[in-house]
């Protein structure tokens, strides 16, 4: 897979300055000009622009890193070394390697010929390099998307619209996306549904009993080893949070009773046989 025409027109892209003082922007691309790999400059209608004239905007290769969207994911384009920036890659190169040459051996750096790494090598490094993590990437999108149109038959629309916001909230590359739609895939053969979080409705009713009150002092007649006297702390919807009163060891046993805090059903109560 080359990286040289890997980006297309058409292309959803994602636009990520190697300068902290501008910011990135998506869009999508509209013409790819002419030159060496690593020097063109795209054309791309900006995705917040409201008309194709006032958003168009040029971005040379050399100033920013590329994501493209490949169906589920994005994958991150390699840069590419112009012969310029090779050059002076190589250059670089030779005076560190001269400098480490004149630390280590200082009285015969002169007679030592530097072993420097030539600009086309450096070139075809960073592109061998590159292609095989853009191959990578791109088929790990290519996998996550397989799997997402899997789910998407399986589901309904509203659940799938649920399922791609849920998707989002992941980083967006391709093993994510893998991960994110094989778990649903495994859910959706074992329970016949997606997984989808539903938070639990509020209950803000509470227990509504004559002899419950807070701070009341009642009898846990269902106790370990024998009935308890409680203080209540919190009534809630179904239960109510007591605490022992008296201390472990003089007046209750600590081995059945591990908790002085403990939540008890209304009906272990002794005073719930009382009439109301």
């Amino acid at each position: 897979m080359r990286i040289d025409n890997y980006i297309k027109i058409g292309d959803e892209i994602r636009v990520v300055y190697r300068s902290l003082t501008v910011d990135g922007f998506s869009g999508h691309i509209v013409a790819i000009g002419d030159g060496e790999p690593g020097t063109r400059e795209f054309i791309l209608q900006r995705e917040d622009a409201s008309s194709l004239h006032h958003g168009v905007v040029g971005v040379r290769e050399d100033r920013a890193i590329f994501s493209v969207c490949r169906g589920d994911s994005w994958v991150g384009v390699p840069p590419l070394l112009s012969q310029e920036e090779a050059e002076a890659k190589s250059k670089r190169n030779a005076i560190n390697e001269q400098k480490r040459v004149q630390k280590r051996l200082p009285l015969f750096a002169a007679q030592i010929e530097s072993r420097t790494v030539p600009a086309d090598r450096w070139i075809a490094r960073v592109r061998h390099d590159g292609e095989e993590s853009l191959q990578r990437d791109h088929d790990s999108a290519m996998r996550a998307s397989v799997l997402r149109d899997e789910v998407r038959q399986l589901v309904s629309p509203e659940d799938y619209t649920v399922l791609v916001a849920a998707r989002e909230r992941f980083a967006s590359s391709g093993t994510y996306g893998i991960y994110f739609w094989q778990k649903q895939l495994a859910h959706l053969r074992e329970c016949g549904r997606p997984d989808i979080f539903t938070p639990s409705p509020c209950l803000t009713a509470r227990l509504s009993l004559p002899w419950l009150k807070h701070d009341a002092q009642l009898t846990w007649k269902t106790a370990p080893g024998g009935p308890q006297p409680v203080r209540v702390l919190f009534i809630g919807s179904g239960t109510v949070m007591v605490r022992l009163v008296g201390e472990p060891i003089v007046d209750y046993d600590p081995r059945l009773i591990h908790n002085r805090n403990n939540w008890i059903a209304p009906e272990e109560f002794a005073e719930s046989a009382l009439p109301d």
